[in-house]
């Protein structure tokens, strides 16, 4: 007794320390009460008991503790649940993050739905099925059953594409034929016709598609099937690829329209930027010349040049140029920047062309070359020391790209501004920041200290000047006062590798349908909301602090537009 009396009082201090509440249950009394009670009943319960064991006391008192917790999350007290109640939600917890059905054994027929593979069974045919023949089939072997005492069981499969013809049949012969899918008008499978849909609207190839089904099982569509439905997918695609275009130019006047009211401005029309990209690496058969808005960044124009419109390659990004503006003129949409990566040909059809529109050359194209260029005055031989080059400019090359970034973002539209602002860099390597902006650190820090070389030897200053003015910035400063970047272009052509390979020839009609689909998944998802931003060094751009975005994952809500527009022309037709 008095043992029995110590452990109580053990497992008391423990419960204590481990913040479980003490209930009137752990003195022994309520719950013998308790038991009498239940046995008194006219339909007695049945107990049960499971034992467990722990290797110590507070291992157990944790144990109870999960157990109470547990509880008070299925009621607002401890004593709301009982150990039945709690048991049956914790294993149908368990059973169903595992994939395990679980039925209510009093209603359900005894039938186990967790079927396992064996080893020789796993190459086994795969089918594809809908909703609706599970339906039916379950139909037609009840009806059966009503006439017939005798099972069925399945005497044959023939498989259509990823679909089965299913053949039923018992000991006295009777049969049940069942597909697998329902049919939609023509006759053709629908779950054939969702596959046809998923890889016409993906990107994949005929090849990529049949390796794909041959390595997996599960059938597949003849190359015929897929002929059958192309001309509609390809005219559906296009219609709505149109469709997404001329939305977004009406949010892009909007958007601008905007802006022009809340900077007192008068709108004069969209901005605009412009590249071409071509159907393969040299004399490419087609090429894509797209242009997206300025402020939203969606494809607003975009026409497919071919050799039998132009057959030299090199000229397809001019000669998409004029049709793109054929395209606006016929849109009547105003264009108020054209910016580009500095095609010469476009320069000189905006000049004379469309001198209402404003010509800006992309300030990547622009800076990209000024490291290499600077590093012909950090290094060379000593007999041309202090002619072509100087030691003193050798820590210089990549900050006067960032100079020269910084004079284009902050000249203010002035051409004037920008050539003062890349005159200054030679003043600011002097030490001497009288003409640097008042925010810059060394105009705002009163212990500012230069991290370059200080410039003081003439010659050096001399070389420097000359290389600033030779920039093509400085020499036409009106293509980049508008600090206009192209690399929305550069990510849409990046983005149309998923539907166009560049090493693929596709024909005409076939390339024209991909870069339809890449248009309709562009103004879908670009500038898509993003989760976090991450921060870290990367070896090959050391002085980019700008961080990485981690983006929401891409939506396909054009692939349901297409497929609508299918049914609507099947269900028609």
């Amino acid at each position: 007794m008095e043992n029995e009396e110590s452990e109580r009082r053990i497992r008391d201090e423990n419960r204590e320390q481990n913040a479980r509440k003490k209930r009137q249950s752990d003195s022994g009394v309520k719950m013998k009460e308790r038991n009498e009670k239940r046995k008194r009943r006219e339909d007695p319960l049945i107990s049960g008991c499971i034992r467990f064991y722990t290797k110590s006391e507070d291992a157990k008192t944790g144990l109870l503790n999960k157990m109470d917790r547990v509880k008070l999350c299925m009621s607002e007290k401890v004593s709301g649940t009982t150990n039945k109640d709690l048991l049956d939600a914790v294993f149908d917890f368990y059973l169903e993050s595992h994939g395990i059905d679980v039925g209510n054994e009093e209603n359900d027929i005894p039938f186990h739905s967790y079927l396992p593979c064996e080893k020789e069974s796993a190459d086994e045919d795969i089918y594809l099925t809908t909703y609706s023949a599970i339906r039916n089939m379950a139909a037609g072997i009840q009806q059966h059953s009503q006439t017939c005492s005798y099972p069925m069981d399945v005497k044959l499969v023939k498989k259509f594409g990823h679909v089965g013809k299913v053949t039923f049949a018992c000991r006295e012969n009777h049969t049940v034929t069942a597909d697998t899918s329902s049919h939609l008008p023509g006759g053709t499978f629908l779950a054939n016709m969702r596959m046809i849909h998923g890889v016409n609207c993906s990107g994949l190839r005929f090849s990529q598609y049949k390796r794909f089904c041959d390595a997996s099982g599960i059938g597949l569509c003849t190359e015929n099937s897929f002929e059958n439905h192309y001309d509609t997918y390809c005219d559906k695609t296009e219609k709505l690829a149109m469709d997404s275009v001329q939305e977004a130019i009406n949010d892009e006047i909007a958007y601008g329209i905007l802006q022009s009211e809340e900077n007192g401005e008068e709108f004069q029309g969209i901005n605009i930027l412009t590249d071409a990209r071509h159907g393969w690496r040299r004399n490419a058969a087609q090429s894509d010349i797209v242009a997206l808005g300025q402020s939203l960044h969606r494809v607003v124009g975009l026409v497919t040049i071919t050799r039998a419109d132009e057959p030299v390659s090199q000229r397809h990004e001019m000669v998409g140029v004029k049709k793109l503006y054929e395209h606006f003129d016929a849109s009547d949409v105003s264009i108020n920047i054209h910016g580009h990566d500095r095609n010469a040909s476009v320069n000189k059809y905006l000049a004379t062309e469309r001198r209402s529109v404003v010509n800006a050359n992309d300030t990547w194209h622009a800076t990209k070359g000024i490291s290499r260029e600077m590093k012909k005055i950090t290094t060379g031989s000593k007999k041309m020391m202090g002619v072509t080059w100087h030691p003193d400019l050798t820590d210089k090359a990549a900050s006067i790209k960032t100079h020269a970034y910084y004079a284009m973002k902050n000249c203010n539209g002035s051409e004037k501004r920008l050539r003062e602002m890349l005159d200054n860099i030679v003043e600011h390597y002097k030490n001497v920041h009288d003409n640097c902006l008042p925010e810059s650190r060394c105009r705002q820090d009163e212990n500012y200290e230069p991290s370059k070389y200080i410039l003081v030897d003439t010659d050096a200053i001399t070389i420097l000047t000359r290389e600033i003015k030779n920039l093509q910035i400085y020499k036409t400063p009106s293509d980049y006062v508008h600090c206009v970047d192209t690399h929305y272009v550069e990510s849409f052509n990046n983005a149309v590798l998923l539907y166009q390979d560049k090493r693929i020839k596709f024909g005409d009609k076939e390339y024209k349908r991909r870069t339809n689909l890449a248009t309709l998944d562009w103004n879908e998802n670009v500038d898509r909301e993003y989760t976090s931003i991450s921060y870290y060094e990367d070896a090959r751009r050391p002085r980019c602090r700008s961080g990485n975005k981690n983006l929401k994952p891409k939506t396909n809500h054009f692939c349901t537009s297409i497929w609508k527009l299918v049914l609507d022309s099947i269900y028609s037709s």
